[in-house]
């Protein structure tokens, strides 16, 4: 399997992961926590940033469309883009904060607190034309595939989800979702299809196991098979997969003491790239089910590099 760049445009949530990084010594006299002793902060990119930032790793031509505040925060988030070429179109929405992820960690990782500042208001008409006009002017061009990375912030109107769609039916263009709960229902109409269990879980009603019987009788009563394929990951049990009538679970891969921040951006990055080299459902997952893995031993939301990518893709052949 050739590795082969696609032109790829990622429309999303976009977010900064900021960790203040010290050290735990003690607890703290005035409260039952932790106290920690300063060292550094990191900003790393986060949400669909972080899904375009894990393409460009694996040698994708990648460029991306979101909305950030008109703030300090969101300047980062430009910088960092910046800073590894991948072209964006960021609109400074002065209603709401750039998303921001502020986890208080130790050497090691270990997290203490989590902090979120964002805004989960729906964009402005006038910030949802903007949008419209962003996606198609990028789509002029030959694009191979648009990406939809959803984290219900409030940029994905039904609106903005029906011109994409509609888009890729004209052009030809394949479309992958990561969905969340708002849009659930509508962001099915695509190619590929990538819940999680608890997603998919909520959508149902009621709690689904990790069983591929199960699982595709939820899929059928959601009657979410328009998707041409869905994918549903498992936490440590695995990856779902179904195409038509063939459906399965590719089980997972124990990891001891996984952090699994952004490992969902990964699995969504890697079997949109898979998507376009065109290969069997069942060997897409076993591909991303490893970068999954791979990324949850890392400290922190991190990607796939492009050496690890081809080895799993030459033990999947």
């Amino acid at each position: 399997m050739k590795n082969k760049i696609s032109k790829i445009l990622v429309v999303g949530d976009v977010m900064l992961d900021k960790y203040v990084i010290g050290q735990h010594n003690r607890q703290s006299p005035e409260a039952d926590c932790a106290i920690i002793d300063y060292e550094r902060t990191e900003l790393r990119l986060g949400g669909a940033a972080n899904v375009a930032y894990n393409l460009k790793k694996i040698n994708q031509d990648v460029s991306l469309i979101s909305i950030i505040g008109n703030d300090k925060e969101g300047d980062q988030l430009i910088q960092l883009c910046n800073q590894n070429n991948i072209p964006v179109y960021l609109t400074k929405d002065e209603s709401r904060p750039t998303t921001v992820k502020t986890r208080y960690v130790d050497s090691k990782f270990k997290q203490y607190l989590r902090v979120d500042n964002e805004s989960r208001e729906p964009v402005s008409s006038d910030i949802e034309d903007y949008i419209l006009s962003q996606i198609k002017q990028s789509t002029h061009n030959e694009v191979d595939l648009i990406l939809i990375q959803d984290y219900n912030k409030g940029l994905l109107s039904k609106a903005i989800i029906s011109e994409i769609q509609k888009i890729c039916k004209q052009k030809n263009i394949k479309l992958s979702v990561d969905p969340k709960s708002d849009n659930f229902l509508q962001l099915s109409e695509c190619d590929l299809f990538k819940p999680n269990l608890k997603e998919l879980s909520q959508q149902y009603g009621k709690p689904i196991s990790a069983n591929s019987k199960e699982i595709n009788r939820a899929i059928k009563e959601l009657k979410l098979q328009h998707a041409q394929q869905i994918f549903v990951t498992l936490a440590e049990k695995g990856i779902y997969y179904q195409k038509g009538d063939d459906y399965g679970i590719i089980e997972g891969i124990s990891v001891e003491s996984a952090d699994v921040s952004g490992a969902g951006d990964t699995v969504i990055s890697v079997l949109s790239t898979l998507l376009i080299y065109d290969i069997k459902t069942d060997i897409m997952a076993t591909i991303a089910n490893k970068c999954g893995v791979f990324v949850c031993k890392k400290q922190g939301v991190s990607y796939i590099n492009m050496a690890d990518f081809q080895t799993f893709i030459s033990e999947s052949e």
